[in-house]
């Protein structure tokens, strides 16, 4: 997921939140509490913010979830 979205990062689409945003679902398909991570990816405006909620989600603290 993160690879994904540091290559639109990379090329710089000008709808690459759009993107991310309809990927997440994709991604996160079968995660566990995968839908916080959804959540928080759609309240984004940014996608430094977007990946900032992937890199806490899966390096965060599980047992906070």
């Amino acid at each position: 997921m993160r690879r994904y979205y540091a290559m639109l990062i990379e090329r710089n689409e000008k709808d690459m939140v759009g993107k991310m945003k309809q990927f997440a679902t994709y991604f996160t398909h079968g995660v566990r509490h995968g839908g916080e991570l959804r959540a928080s990816i759609h309240r984004a405006q940014e996608a430094a913010a977007i990946v900032g909620s992937v890199d806490e989600f899966f390096l965060g603290e599980p047992a906070a979830r």
